[in-house]
């Protein structure tokens, strides 16, 4: 828990020590079975990979995050979990995936209220996969995503997600726009 204090107060001044804190910390965790920890320092590492260009680390934490949090059955770590995705999958220009993920956030009924910089966070990426899609078909995918109920919700992250891994190359970000 240490390392993943001393990394998560790194996050946004010094990227490279909090890499390294953050994965010790993760490698503690796995070595003593701390799956809470586990968690959460996953997440802070997976979105750190994800904003830093490093997509095939984040997509193979984010798939371990996933199905961690889902056999845990701790839906207010998955939802924020889901909603850093969504981010991920923007980047690497997987905007259906990520409206109808957007579609199934709103709706649930399970995660904690977004606020602050998650908040601001979540109306950026919303905003994002709107313009290669159309508005119509973004609209489409939001309206599938809240049909699709919290379980249906991870199916489709999971099932996003080893398509990416599986994928030998993976698109290179794109950049946000601004």
């Amino acid at each position: 828990m240490a390392y993943y204090a001393a990394g998560e107060l790194r996050l946004e001044a010094d990227p490279e020590a909090a890499r390294l804190l953050l994965d010790r910390s993760l490698e503690l965790a796995e070595q003593v079975d701390a799956r809470f920890v586990f968690g959460i320092a996953g997440l802070s590492a997976a979105t750190m990979h994800a904003r830093s260009g490093s997509v095939p680390r984040a997509l193979d934490l984010y798939e371990q995050l996933v199905d961690h949090w889902q056999r845990a059955g701790v839906w207010t770590q998955q939802w924020t979990t889901l909603r850093t995705l969504v981010e991920l999958l923007a980047d690497v220009g997987q905007d259906r995936a990520g409206a109808t993920l957007l579609g199934a956030i709103a709706a649930t009924t399970t995660a904690a209220p977004v606020f602050g910089a998650d908040a601001r966070r979540l109306g950026e990426t919303t905003r994002r996969p709107r313009p290669s899609l159309g508005e119509t078909a973004f609209e489409a995918e939001r309206r599938r995503g809240a049909a699709l109920g919290d379980e249906g919700a991870v199916a489709l992250a999971m099932r996003t997600l080893r398509r990416l891994t599986a994928d030998a190359e993976v698109a290179p970000p794109r950049p946000a726009p601004r």
